[in-house]
């Protein structure tokens, strides 16, 4: 969550504030990673069987309540489902033409070794392995089915965490690379997409590396967690204008006085044919509860050549906040809406909490009330699966330790966490202690 947290408190958070503060060595830079929310952007139907065959109707995210904003045509697909997976890398089983035939059927998330209760051996996961998923172009590209997959779009493929150094190739040709298991990271694969059966590869290396939260020469044996390889967390196939926001980093701002605001910094993609915007873009930033619009502000954005920039606003004028608090854990969403004249519009949005956090020499105050914290210790490894855990385990694990165990808190180690489950401790009230990546422990 991106919150009005201050540096005196800067090591408590609300769960979901790690991917937006924590960038790790050897982890893809937020711009040319761009980053992908953990809530995706929008749901509108599986990717599954041969293709994407059967696409139901685009459904938004949020609703555009006073901004008149055009529909943005951004749009994300799930793509968990039909992965096949080959077991031990082989030169030449990422190619296109590849016969996959003879390679498992999988379901995302998913561990590339079997796994016992305990004693598990990280020589059997210390090795590259191979993924392949068939996505049908004729589906990809029907105007009729998805009228948002045109010509001028702009696709990428977004994982939200492969353990631990990823290739990515797409019908044959290399589309990126990725060191670190924890963080998100995307691929654009705009170009090198057909109208016949495209072939997504992910080649995945476990072999030991030196990036946070290990360090050089150190060896799964002197560390407290393991590092299981595959795709274990979701993957998904998104859909934008050429000229997009990419990301969107809201900081509530003066919580505990009459009249708290919002500062929003949003970053802008300019794809390659941004020179083609008829005239300046325009921004229109909203704070939503329960869909309706509590404050808009909107922006002129200079769109006209391609890059990456930020514009900022600040939401002010806020009447009836709700504070964020273990026993109430109101949520509120800042979307933001850009329209570019002759390329498109495309939304995205973040939940926030408004909420103040401070350490005292007496203790630990939430919203100026002083607050007894009670936690755990938490690891993202679960028998039999390692790390691969769809959310609604993730998000049991946050009941268990909210509504059974009585915690207030939990201490997330030593690394970002699922999104699912850090998403579920905003939603039930679950303070996340951020565990500082450097070092081992």
């Amino acid at each position: 969550m991106d919150d009005g947290t201050s540096p005196n408190d800067a090591s408590i958070s609300l769960g979901t504030i790690v991917q937006d503060e924590v960038e790790f060595p050897g982890e893809a830079e937020p711009a040319a990673r761009g980053r992908v929310s953990r809530r995706a952007l929008l749901q509108a139907g599986v990717i599954g069987g041969a293709g994407i065959a059967a696409l139901p109707a685009l459904a938004l995210v949020g609703s555009l309540t006073k901004s008149s904003m055009p529909e943005p045509s951004n749009v994300s697909y799930p793509l968990n489902a039909d992965w096949l997976f080959g077991g031990d890398y082989e030169a030449g089983t990422e190619l296109a033409d590849f016969d996959d035939s003879g390679f498992a059927t999988v379901t995302l998330p998913h561990s590339a070794v079997d796994l016992s209760w305990r004693n598990w051996n990280p020589k059997t996961w210390e090795g590259q392995w191979i993924y392949r998923r068939h996505v049908s172009g004729a589906a990809l590209f029907s105007s009729e089915q998805t009228p948002a997959l045109r010509a001028a779009s702009r696709v990428f493929a977004d994982f939200d965490g492969v353990m631990v150094s990823t290739s990515v190739v797409c019908n044959g040709q290399a589309v990126g690379h990725h060191q670190g298991g924890y963080l998100p990271f995307s691929v654009e694969l705009t170009g090198h997409l057909t109208h016949g059966d495209n072939v997504l590869s992910v080649i995945v290396d476990c072999s030991n590396l030196a990036v946070p939260p290990m360090v050089a020469g150190a060896l799964p044996s002197s560390i407290d967690f393991m590092q299981p390889g595959g795709i274990y967390r979701d993957v998904g196939l998104r859909v934008v204008p050429q000229t997009f926001v990419s990301d969107l980093f809201a900081m509530p701002q003066n919580v505990l006085t009459s009249s708290p605001t919002v500062d929003v910094q949003c970053t802008i993609d300019a794809g390659p044919q941004a020179k083609n915007a008829n005239s300046p873009a325009r921004l229109v930033v909203e704070l939503l509860s329960g869909g309706q619009s509590i404050a808009s502000q909107s922006a002129s954005v200079n769109v006209a050549k391609p890059g990456i920039f930020t514009t900022s606003v600040t939401l002010s004028d806020l009447s009836g906040i709700s504070l964020w608090s273990v026993e109430n854990p109101t949520l509120y969403t800042v979307q933001a809406t850009l329209d570019v004249p002759g390329i498109g519009a495309s939304v995205l949005t973040r939940q926030i909490g408004f909420r103040d956090a401070t350490f005292k020499t007496d203790g630990f105050y939430l919203n100026g009330r002083r607050l007894q914290l009670f936690g755990l210790d938490r690891h993202q490894l679960f028998p039999y699966t390692g790390m691969a855990m769809p959310a609604r385990v993730q998000r049991k694990d946050v009941e268990i330790l909210k509504n059974e165990l009585n915690c207030n808190m939990v201490r997330c180690s030593h690394y970002p966490q699922s999104p699912a489950f850090l998403d579920a401790c905003d939603e039930l009230g679950l303070l996340v202690w951020r565990k500082h990546p450097a070092g081992t422990m």
